[in-house]
């Protein structure tokens, strides 16, 4: 238990980096992003600060990162996928953290194609692939660098996830940026159909165990739960959470000591009544989707959906692109009534938010100390603006 908490401390420290945060913002399309929260905010329950969070799950999921289910073959361009086992890491993956290769032979040329596992979220932004390990670690880190705060979550059962901490709701909303999934928390419990034993929530505020909220089934999960007694894992935790918040401001410690007692008491709380595998809406909750059949498969996530065909790589982007629903935007194939002028409307708003990020950064970088570092006074006009939309529409 004490190495996987300390291998989930120093990968949440990973996130909190100057230069990995600058790295972040600098591929974040933040424009497109806003204009697609203040519209999907106008029009739906989320508040904006919520609905930036949605948009910008659904953009890395549909287009920024990818799905890998082998290795790229650099002499054919295709992905080598017949398995040949473990590799030992080069120096060069080893300087970006890689703790382990996998090995493909590539079907078309005999070539020996390597995967390395690699747990740095710098390089992760360059790479721009692998599987839910490499997705939550680099949707951590964007999470960040645009000032929000964000737990990496680490199911047991081998399963890795993220959370945010919503102002607008006052609590921890669940994100899975591999499968575009936004507040399903029992998505894996009654869609996926895991038996969950531990997840483990990890950020720069601490660590907790929020196992309760992914299950329905507290009463099962706690019978598998035999890695330690339920009162040393609590003290192992709080040891922890504590040591890191001694690093933080008095004020700031306070306050996330307040929060997670908020918390705990909501997890401890008896949930509701179970209706059976549906989501919020009322959909059945869906197996797994990232990944081939074969390997859902092989790993029993495929939940009551064994649908033929499916390849694993952006299935869930693509499909909401086709149909225009939650991860759609500009991609929905419908033309409602009056589209241009909601397209008109749209591009309004980006250029009334570029036009605020402007002039916030030309006010920062008037202060010399500022104008050494443009990203950085990137990154707090970015902030300044975002909090300025949320105030006014508090205001309103």
């Amino acid at each position: 238990m004490e190495g996987r908490l300390a291998a989930g401390r120093e990968t949440a420290a990973r996130h909190e980096g100057l230069r990995a945060q600058e790295a972040a913002l600098a591929e974040v399309p933040l424009e497109g992003l806003a204009a697609g929260a203040q519209r999907r905010s106008e029009e739906g329950p989320l508040g904006y600060s919520d609905a930036l969070v949605r948009e910008l799950l659904a953009w890395f999921k549909r287009d920024f990162f990818t799905w890998a289910d082998g290795a790229w073959c650099a002499d054919c361009g295709l992905e080598a996928k017949a398995p040949l086992g473990g590799r030992a890491p080069s120096a060069e993956e080893r300087r970006h953290l890689a703790a382990r290769v996998e090995a493909f032979r590539c079907e078309a040329c005999g070539r020996e194609c390597r995967f390395p596992r690699y747990n740095c979220p710098i390089q992760l932004l360059r790479t721009r692939r692998g599987r839910c390990g490499e997705f939550a670690n680099c949707f951590c880190l964007i999470l960040r660098a645009l000032g929000h705060e964000a737990r990496w979550c680490l199911d047991f059962t081998d399963h890795v996830w993220c959370e945010f901490w919503s102002g607008d709701q006052g609590r921890w909303v669940h994100l899975d940026p591999c499968e575009d999934c936004w507040d399903e928390p029992h998505l894996y419990e009654k869609g996926w159909g895991k038996k969950l034993t531990y997840v483990l929530g990890f950020s720069r505020l601490g660590v907790q165990d929020v196992t309760r909220r992914y299950t329905e089934r507290w009463g099962e999960v706690q019978g598998r739960r035999a890695l330690c007694s339920e009162a040393a894992l609590a003290e192992a935790l709080r040891a922890s959470t504590a040591a890191i918040r001694r690093t933080h401001e008095p004020a700031t410690a306070a306050l996330w000591d307040g929060r997670d007692a908020e918390e705990r008491a909501a997890l401890l709380a008896p949930p509701p009544s179970p209706q059976a595998t549906a989501t919020a809406s009322g959909e059945p909750l869906p197996g797994r989707q990232s990944g081939s059949v074969e390997w859902r498969a092989a790993r029993k996530e495929l939940g009551g959906e064994k649908r033929e065909g499916a390849d694993g790589g952006k299935q869930g982007g693509e499909g909401a692109r086709e149909g225009g629903g939650e991860g759609g935007g500009a991609g929905a194939s419908a033309k409602p009534p009056g589209e241009m002028s909601q397209h008109q409307r749209l591009q309004d708003t980006q250029e009334a938010f570029k036009r605020l990020l402007q002039d916030e950064f030309k006010r920062l970088t008037v202060d010399p100390e500022m104008q050494k570092d443009p990203n950085k006074a990137a990154a707090l006009a970015l902030q300044n603006v975002q909090r300025k939309i949320q105030k006014e529409k508090k205001d309103f």
